[in-house]
């Protein structure tokens, strides 16, 4: 059983994943000159989802390839 404490530290944690993620694909994609949707397609995602990735709105989904 989760108490509120709990919780609230995995509402922490995957903010914290989520601002670190952003700032590392943002980072990453300007060191190598790469705009947005070069990498969108690249990925085979939308140019929106490489904006809210960065943007810390969303995460990238796991995948089981």
């Amino acid at each position: 059983v989760f108490c509120k404490y709990t919780i609230f530290w995995i509402d922490y944690i995957k903010k914290e994943y989520i601002s670190m993620l952003g700032e590392q694909i943002r980072d990453l994609r300007l060191a190598r000159n790469i705009s947005q949707v070069a990498l969108a397609n690249h990925l085979g995602v939308t140019k929106d989802t490489i904006r809210n990735w960065i943007k810390k709105t969303d995460i990238p989904a796991s995948s089981s390839r």
